[in-house]
């Protein structure tokens, strides 16, 4: 089974059904989440496996055209920390991110998280 990893939980959405992240398109493997839609992917927060999740949304853009609502319900930030978190995540990697680098918005529907970590869907 495929991973997607966190180190933190960003405004709680692990805690959530549906769930998004947003990942750089990365030159050795651009296609690597374009290819998943539908695939079950174990959701590891700091290396440690607390449950599984399908991808069941894949939207390609870039940098500069991620909209500001999904910058902030991702990470429960003001837009420009939000975007300042996001370009953080890959300066390290030896380049300045760019606005026209492209990355992929993913929304995940969670298929069981361990110790009730779930939000309830109940209204």
């Amino acid at each position: 089974m495929k991973n997607i990893r966190f180190k933190k939980n960003w405004n709680n959405k692990l805690n959530c059904r549906f769930f998004s992240t947003i990942r750089k398109v990365l030159p050795a493997n651009p296609r690597y989440y374009l290819d998943k839609e539908g695939t079950v992917f174990n959701i590891l927060m700091n290396q440690k496996i607390i449950g599984s999740a399908r991808l069941i949304v894949i939207k390609e853009v870039k940098l500069g055209e991620i909209p500001e609502e999904i910058l902030m319900l991702d990470t429960g930030l003001p837009p420009e920390e939000a975007m300042d978190v996001l370009k953080g995540f890959y300066k390290n990697n030896g380049s300045e991110p760019k606005d026209e680098d492209l990355y992929n918005i993913l929304v995940f529907e969670a298929l069981n998280i361990k110790k009730g970590l779930l939000c309830s869907t109940k209204r």
